[in-house]
C-alpha cells in the first residue's frame, strides 16, 4: 500500500476514533502548527502520543511542518495534527507565555507542560 493510501486509511480510523471516544477537540490545525513551529525554532525535544497508538514517540527534531501535518523522522510518514492525543515538553516561562498568548489550555508541573489534543 502506498504511503498516501496508508495515511488516508489512518486518518479515517482516527476520525472514527475521535467521534466515538472524545467529547471535544481542544486544538485546531492552526494552533498545532504554531506550537510545533515554536518547538522547531527553539530546537526543543518533546514527546507525542497518538490517539491510535499506545506508544509515546520522542521527537528530538521536526523534519518538516505542513498546514495540517508534520514529519518527525526519516520514514516519510507525516502525522496529521488530528492524530495527536497530547504532547509533553519541557516547561519554560517563554513557552508558558506563548501558550497563554494563544489561549491554549495545558497542564503543567515544575518541569513539564502537557498539551492535550482532545477532551475524553
Amino acid at each position: 500500500m502506498s504511503r498516501f493510501l496508508e495515511r488516508e486509511s489512518r486518518v479515517k480510523q482516527t476520525k472514527l476514533y475521535i467521534l466515538e471516544n472524545t467529547s471535544a477537540s481542544l486544538l485546531n490545525n492552526k494552533k498545532w502548527h504554531r506550537i510545533l513551529g515554536k518547538l522547531l525554532n527553539e530546537g526543543q525535544s518533546f514527546k507525542i502520543k497518538l490517539l491510535l497508538s499506545d506508544r509515546i514517540l520522542t521527537c528530538d527534531f521536526i523534519r518538516e511542518i505542513e498546514v495540517t501535518s508534520a514529519l518527525f523522522d526519516e520514514t516519510g510518514n507525516f502525522i496529521e495534527y488530528l492524530e495527536s492525543e497530547f504532547i509533553t515538553l519541557n516547561r519554560t516561562e517563554e513557552m508558558i507565555g506563548f501558550l497563554n498568548e494563544l489561549n491554549i489550555n495545558y497542564l503543567e508541573s515544575s518541569s513539564q507542560i502537557i498539551i492535550m489534543g482532545y477532551l475524553k
